[in-house]
């Protein structure tokens, strides 16, 4: 399949119907059949997305920009998909990179480039909700299906993957992992969490 651009971020809606893909050469988001592969139409955002991810109930798509408006930094925006208008925006002063949204849609978990650090956001009301800081680089994030807890892999030697408590940020275990750790996915039913790693095979 073909695109308009290098994909920058990937996203597949919650019932499976489509599959969105932002590129790096336009300010919008491409919907994919993952049936046929085609792209099927594009949604005008307000800058080039760098991460996606959907509410759970899949009606709305969050967002994350680089540089909006000329700005330093960038942006966390959510796009209502039934009305393909942008609802909110929350700027940041440094460039956001991995997003993660909770279960219950209430909070966003957002990692920034070259920051030690992630950013809690209470998505209804628009704002950062804590700044938690980190002993090193996160390399990537997720949260149990029950949203109880936050697992983000420190990448940078020595690697380790932290459990936090999804609400107060609060460190409530680190595991040291053998590799450079790269990302981490949960398993649906959360009773096992995987970190990939990089120039190790695992």
């Amino acid at each position: 399949m073909i695109l308009d651009g290098v994909p920058e971020a990937l996203a597949a809606a919650p019932d499976g119907s489509s599959v969105y893909v932002g590129t790096s050469s336009q300010d919008a988001v491409d919907l994919v059949d993952p049936t046929s592969n085609a792209v099927t139409t594009s949604i005008a955002l307000t800058a080039a997305p760098q991460a996606l991810a959907f509410s759970a109930d899949g009606g709305r798509l969050y967002f994350t920009t680089y540089n909006t408006h000329a700005r330093r930094g960038g942006a966390l925006e959510n796009l209502d998909l039934a009305s393909r208008t942008v609802s909110s925006e929350l700027i940041f002063s440094s460039v956001p990179q991995r997003l993660i949204i909770a279960p219950d849609s209430s909070r966003a978990f957002v990692t920034h480039l070259g920051i030690l650090g992630l950013s809690f956001v209470d998505i209804a009301g628009a704002r950062i909700a804590e700044e938690l800081p980190l002993d090193s680089l996160p390399a990537g994030l997720a949260v149990a299906p029950d949203g109880s807890h936050l697992y983000v892999a420190v990448g940078v030697a020595p690697s380790h993957l932290l459990t936090l408590d999804a609400l107060s940020g609060h460190v409530i275990a680190s595991l040291p992992l053998s590799g450079t750790a790269q990302d981490v996915a949960i398993a649906p039913d959360g009773s096992r969490v995987y970190v990939a790693h990089r120039g190790d095979g695992q």
